[in-house]
């Protein structure tokens, strides 16, 4: 983490290893984080971006799954695209 983030957070800064990962918008990204706070933060960096910071510790593999799935219809092109050989 960047050292801003780390005194923005002071005592609540993760001790252990996170992922950043987008969320559809910042109205799914306050749910996680009011609702589940010992999983998801965030930091004043991602303010105003659709993601969220997980303790990897503290979630678990089928929610990580939910949440990268989630994440990737957010971003993924709405057709896929094809390679050209």
């Amino acid at each position: 983490m960047r050292r801003a983030d780390l005194e923005a957070l002071g005592d609540r800064a993760p001790k252990g290893p996170i992922l950043g990962v987008f969320v559809p918008d910042l109205d799914m990204k306050e749910l996680l984080v009011a609702n589940r706070g010992a999983s998801y933060f965030t930091t004043p960096h991602f303010d105003g971006y659709a993601i969220v910071l997980v303790r990897l510790g503290t979630i678990g593999t089928g929610e990580l799954k939910e949440l990268l799935r989630e994440g990737w219809k957010a971003r993924a092109p709405k057709k896929p695209t094809r390679r050209s050989k």
